[in-house]
């Protein structure tokens, strides 16, 4: 009875931590979260996600995707995406990368960086974005 109910409580915070850790994750000027990576035509792979902007700031965010293909090589794109933001809140990205050998459907990994600057460019931060595993759908 007890290893069950400490079960419970590791599967209910770990349950807690994924609701609640990206409305955490967000808050932080520059913060990016992936919320999707998805098989493209050709073999490509797009990821979504946001970036938390702050009005004048600019922004240049990369996406690394990495996945496992046969013979143990790795498929490994890291497109990017940059601009300005326009406003104060969460902006939705969109990225599509292609490699030498198609992306499949199935497990992959997912890690994201953005240069944050202010509006003089004095002023510039790296943020890094969680290390990931995702399924491609």
């Amino acid at each position: 009875m007890m290893k069950r109910l400490a079960l419970l409580s590791v599967v209910s915070l770990m349950l807690a931590s994924t609701v609640f850790a990206p409305v955490a994750l967000a808050q932080e000027p520059g913060a990016i979260d992936v919320q999707s990576v998805t098989l493209g035509p050709g073999g490509s792979v797009t990821a979504t996600g946001t970036i938390e902007c702050v009005e004048g700031y600019s922004y240049n965010v990369t996406v690394v995707i990495r996945q496992r293909t046969s013979g143990n090589v790795y498929n490994r794109v890291e497109p990017q995406t940059f601009g300005t933001c326009a406003t104060t809140g969460s902006l939705a990205f969109t990225v599509t990368g292609f490699s030498d050998r198609p992306f499949h459907r199935g497990p992959a990994t997912v890690e994201s960086f953005n240069f944050f600057c202010d509006p003089s460019g004095t002023s510039c931060q790296n943020v890094r974005g969680a290390l990931e595993t995702v399924r491609i759908q």
